[in-house]
């Protein structure tokens, strides 16, 4: 089972997933500052993130292997970590540092927030399934499902 911060930091950030996409965005902090990006989605159309994304799901995928390890099983002590696009970080010098990806591990995140227009409507009134899946009209997307974890949901 994972951890009761996952499941919150995780639901959050896709929450903006489900309306415009462009009008909010998640903001991350860390003790490093604060890492404002967009979660990876499934179906990436630039070539280079969803090749990133797939090297990442086949480390995990190898390194379970390699210790005998199920896919789904949970790892003690480890809730893994989420693949971010156009990120911008603000360190607490007051710096910023940008880049097309990121790899964000979940024990290093303290809080999360929301910020912009979050628009809930067309998620059916903000409800997000378990699976990380987003609701659009009241069926579910098959092209909102979203990367996590270095799973791709299927």
């Amino acid at each position: 089972m994972h951890s009761l911060k996952k499941e919150i930091v995780f639901k959050s950030s896709i929450i903006p997933m489900a309306g415009d996409k462009n009008a909010a965005s998640v903001l991350f902090y860390t003790a490093l500052g604060i890492i404002n990006g967009t979660i990876l989605e499934k179906n990436e159309s630039d070539l280079t993130l969803n090749l990133l994304a797939k090297t990442y799901h086949d480390i995990t995928k190898r390194y379970k292997e390699e210790f005998g390890i199920e896919e789904r099983q949970h790892l003690e002590g480890d809730d893994g970590f989420l693949m971010l696009k156009d990120v911008e970080i603000t360190m607490t010098n007051g710096n910023t540092r940008e880049t097309n990806f990121f790899v964000l591990f979940y024990d290093q995140i303290i809080g999360v927030s929301l910020s912009g227009d979050i628009d809930v409507s067309e998620a059916s009134h903000g409800e997000v399934l378990a699976t990380g899946e987003t609701l659009e009209t009241g069926k579910v997307s098959e092209t909102n499902k979203v990367l996590e974890t270095g799973e791709i949901q299927e």
